[in-house]
């Protein structure tokens, strides 16, 4: 019988999460889904102990892969080896609470193509924010903002709007596969169009942009149905501690076209604040809107490209004299100036949280804590808040856990 929904795992060398997080995910009382493993490790003898726990539980999927291929690879192989009717994909490190089924189920009802949902943020106890202790890490604790548990239709290209305008910098509530819930129908027209249903150099953003054009039927759930966690291991872990750029030329993890390809728009490094905006134009190139990428604010990328690294300011300069005439640089250097304010302001906004939870006052800014060991644990405990506020709650989310 065809699951109704696959949770997609891609994952390379990082078992402790892993292990963590699927044994959470099987303790779920139902038979409507799937997990799929898909490890690109050079060596899984860790699993494999595991693996035989379970052997005969038809729910877990696993497949290792001993040949290096890219991280958009290992993420296609795992849609691939999945059957689901619906797909979530997430990181070996995030989570997703057991009450996603029954959202799911209201999904496949009112045929909606995709769902995302405001998320919340896990750091492992391990994670370390660069020079910072574990509590101003915010190690070991789930962080959310207080939520409403609405449920409502999205219009995915106002949404594809602003994430340009934006700069790809960052998703919105636009239609996403890592982080969210898609149908395979959409997925597969999506692969129909592009040979791919990552359409980019990373996963998260190039099919984010790709689904937009597919998803006719687009929702989104005010409230954390899924965790995104870092660990000290993950990019975000190592964005944390600054030791998430690295030498341009040669990146095993991604595809070669990557590289040959590369915008002459975006500095050639390899940091976040460049790849995101390369697998938004890549992808709109291969769903046939290249058109769009002219709505794309290069000036805001390039301001928190310098904010976030300004070690490269130099290299910067000639990269911007190279690129535009004497003009235009005096043009964008006047808008990034005037982006760093807003980027400033948006740091302070960043620190306040993190201070307002170091001194226990987070409740008078709207957010909420748990504190946990694990993914495992905090999905736990989360579930359990669910189960417990689900007899008088009365929002949207809760009227569909109850219907």
């Amino acid at each position: 019988m065809r699951p109704l929904l696959s949770i997609v795992i891609p994952s390379k060398n990082r078992y402790s999460t892993l292990i963590n997080l699927v044994q959470k995910l099987l303790d779920w009382n139902s038979s409507d889904y799937e997990i799929v493993i898909q490890d690109n490790s050079e060596d899984n003898a860790p699993i494999k102990d595991f693996l035989i726990n379970y052997n005969n539980d038809p729910r877990l999927k696993y497949f290792h892969n001993l040949n290096h291929v890219t991280v958009c690879q290992n993420s296609e192989d795992a849609i691939d080896n999945s059957s689901g009717e619906y797909v979530c994909f997430l990181g070996d490190d995030d989570g997703i609470i057991k009450q996603s089924l029954d959202i799911v189920k209201w999904m496949k009802k009112h045929e909606v193509d995709s769902l995302n949902c405001k998320q919340g943020s896990y750091c492992w106890p391990e994670y370390r924010y660069k020079n910072c202790g574990k509590k101003k890490s915010l190690a070991g604790m789930l962080i959310y903002h207080s939520h409403n548990g609405d449920l409502y239709q999205q219009d995915a290209i106002s949404g594809l709007n602003s994430l340009l305008e934006n700069g790809c910098l960052t998703l919105n509530g636009i239609t996403r596969l890592y982080h969210g819930i898609v149908s395979r129908e959409t997925l597969n027209l999506l692969k129909a169009k592009t040979g791919t249903y990552f359409p980019g150099s990373i996963a998260d953003m190039s099919s984010a942009v790709g689904l937009v054009f597919f998803a006719k039927k687009h929702y989104y759930l005010n409230f954390p149905l899924i965790i995104s966690g870092a660990s000290g291991s993950s990019y975000a872990g190592k964005g944390a501690k600054k030791n998430n750029h690295t030498a341009f030329e040669h990146q095993p993890w991604f595809a070669k076209e990557t590289i040959e390809e590369w915008s002459d728009k975006l500095p050639k490094r390899i940091v976040g604040q460049t790849v995101w905006p390369d697998a938004a134009m890549s992808a709109l190139k291969k769903v046939g809107h290249a058109d769009l990428i002219s709505k794309l604010n290069f000036p805001l990328i390039y301001a928190e490209y310098l904010s976030e690294f300004p070690e490269f300011t130099e290299d910067f300069e000639l990269f911007l004299q190279l690129r535009y005439s004497v003009e235009e640089v005096q043009a964008i250097k006047v808008q990034i100036n005037s982006y760093m304010k807003r980027i400033a302001r948006s740091k302070w906004r960043y620190w306040a949280k993190v201070y307002s939870i170091y001194f226990g006052i987070n409740k008078f800014l709207n957010i909420e804590r748990l504190d946990a060991n694990s993914v495992g644990e905090v999905l736990t405990k989360l579930e359990s808040k669910v189960e417990n506020e689900r007899k008088t709650g009365n929002s949207h989310f809760y009227q569909v856990l109850n219907s």
